[in-house]
């Protein structure tokens, strides 16, 4: 999700619980003074901004496991180079039977 995701997906999470706040009003529970109602409503706020942090961190995590399986790769590919560069057959087979039996570390 990249960050303008993340920020529409905020948006929609702050409205949706400033109308959730609001549609409490005229209920049993409504909040009874101006102080009760700005804590409820900045604890609702704090909570969209926690969930937007999570999923921007998992997002950022994603990247990263990403990254580092093309970093990864690109290395692997290298050490296959290598191999057929030096006429290392043996190497180069092992290599590539690492990668066709999913045991490349990628």
């Amino acid at each position: 999700m990249s960050t303008n995701q993340v920020v529409i997906e905020l948006k929609k999470l702050v409205q949706s619980e400033i109308g959730d706040f609001f549609a409490g009003f005229g209920q049993p529970n409504e909040p009874k003074d101006a102080e009760e109602m700005h804590h409820i409503l900045k604890a609702r706020i704090e909570h969209c901004f926690d969930t937007a942090e999570e999923i921007r961190c998992e997002q950022i995590t994603l990247e990263l496991a990403e990254d580092l399986e093309l970093t990864l790769a690109h290395q692997h590919i290298d050490e296959l180079h290598e191999c057929i560069a030096n006429e290392d057959i043996e190497a180069a087979k092992r290599l590539m039977a690492d990668f066709i039996n999913d045991e490349a570390p990628f």
